[in-house]
């Protein structure tokens, strides 16, 4: 059997692409932890599956690079959207993922020849309950410590789907990835979470399994 595979980037994430009728003769878990290893072509974050929708133009399958399965990743659907509506000549589409059907669209190029997409992220919620996340029996976490991480780092907690924490933090963070690498170890069980430092010069995320 051959297989064509794409390898493409979104907002500093890198996947590879593929487009198959069906996942009944693949065995991609196997292949997905093969295609990521770094040794092999500099690996990848992960594997996007797009799949025949019936309510969609495509529908979306994300294999982390550990060889389970996430339920979103926008990075991920922007690299699918490209796809799809290059594939299909379209300037918008309705991309079918794991819990909800988004839409994305072609934008202005931001530079040229840097093909620009739009999507849609969702749903977004802070209920802790939704990510899921436990805490002092509260209810959100927006924008507040969280001292048994930091006592310095103010976090916001959310799923969109998938689970996130949020961290604003200077730049010293962004460029020594100990902390960040410490905390996505601390906070990671059976699921991947999504830690991420915002700073006024810079976005960095990890993600850790």
């Amino acid at each position: 059997m051959e297989l064509a595979l794409y390898k493409m980037h979104g907002s500093k994430n890198t996947f590879y692409v593929m487009d198959i009728e069906s996942l009944e003769t693949i065995p991609f878990v196997e292949l997905t932890k093969w295609l990521c290893q770094q040794d092999n072509n500099s690996g990848a974050d992960g594997l996007l599956i797009i799949l025949p929708s019936e309510k969609a133009n495509a529908k979306m399958r994300v294999i982390n690079a550990d060889g389970s399965e996430a339920s979103m990743c926008g990075n991920g659907l922007r690299c699918v959207a490209r796809y799809v509506c290059e594939r299909d000549n379209l300037d918008e589409a309705y991309i079918e993922t794991a819990k909800v059907t988004l839409h994305v669209s072609k934008e202005k190029d931001m530079l040229p020849n840097i093909s620009t997409y739009s999507v849609e992220i969702g749903p977004v919620s802070f209920d802790l309950s939704t990510i899921p996340m436990s805490y002092h029996n509260q209810t959100e976490i927006k924008n507040e410590k969280i001292q048994e991480f930091s006592d310095s780092i103010l976090f916001t907690a959310l799923s969109i789907p998938n689970p996130h924490l949020i961290g604003i933090v200077n730049n010293y963070y962004i460029s020594e990835s100990f902390h960040q690498l410490s905390l996505a170890q601390q906070l990671n069980n059976n699921s991947c979470y999504k830690c991420m430092w915002y700073s006024n010069d810079c976005i960095s995320f990890s993600c850790v399994y």
